[in-house]
């Protein structure tokens, strides 16, 4: 049975300064510790307290679509 319930993930904004494959490995890693039971919730990934202006921005968008590109 699908839950109905979602849960919020944060991710160090910190990890944005790291290379993408670091950017990519560590949100895989979030999201495998959210998925760890095997059901399929809601889930609302986002970074632990925002950005910095000095994030690149390419960095931000490695985040995002290593988000989009994770598969269960």
């Amino acid at each position: 049975m699908q839950s109905s319930k979602a849960i919020q993930g944060n991710l160090d904004p910190a990890t944005l300064y790291g290379s993408p494959a670091t950017i990519r490995s560590e949100v895989n890693a979030m999201l495998d510790r959210a998925y760890a039971d095997g059901e399929k919730t809601g889930y609302i990934a986002n970074l632990g307290h925002g950005i910095t202006q000095w994030v690149n921005p390419d960095n931000a968008k490695v985040f995002v679509d290593a988000v989009h590109d994770y598969k269960i």
